[in-house]
């Protein structure tokens, strides 16, 4: 059984969220720099998983260990802000609840972004332009992370950046 309901945050988790943003990002976008290396480049990551298609680009991340339970939430969330400048609006935000098994639950919060404009084929304005942007964060029953995911997916006649400049963007 599946139940997917909009996503809203408390007051106190964004207060939570802005102590990370100053004591905890640093540490977390390093390790995952890192993962998504070997992942992409040297093929050789085991909490890692990079894909490329012509439609679909994404990046899998399965973190070893997060220092507070609520930092995979707290990255797809400073993910999402991030790419605002870059002309993208939240198209939506929810959370999905899956019952694996009879005593299993996975829990997946997703930020599903698109750019203002549908960007037309070669296109100067396809410069920042990296397709529809998915984050989301899928976590048992007890909010432990299963994975981060970064997802790109492009439409045919698009011209779009390379995932890895998205990549590039959010970790730096």
């Amino acid at each position: 059984m599946i139940q997917t309901k909009a996503l809203v945050r408390s007051f106190g988790f964004k207060d939570r969220h802005q102590h990370w943003l100053s004591d905890g990002l640093a540490s977390t976008l390093e390790t995952l720099r890192q993962d998504y290396e070997k992942a992409a480049f040297e093929d050789n990551a085991e909490n890692a998983f990079y894909v490329s298609t012509p439609q679909q680009s994404f990046f899998l991340w399965i973190p070893e260990s997060l220092k507070e339970k609520d930092e995979g939430d707290y990255l797809v969330d400073y993910f999402r802000d991030k790419m605002k400048p870059c002309g993208y609006y939240n198209y939506t935000s929810d959370e999905r609840r899956e019952r694996l098994s009879q005593f299993g639950l996975r829990i997946i919060r997703r930020h599903y972004l698109k750019p203002l404009f549908r960007i037309q084929a070669n296109s100067e304005n396809n410069k920042s332009h990296y397709g529809n942007v998915f984050f989301e964060v899928s976590n048992d029953g007890e909010n432990e992370p299963y994975f981060i995911k970064i997802t790109a997916n492009y439409y045919g006649g698009e011209t779009v950046m390379p995932f890895e400049s998205l990549i590039k963007y959010l970790l730096t």
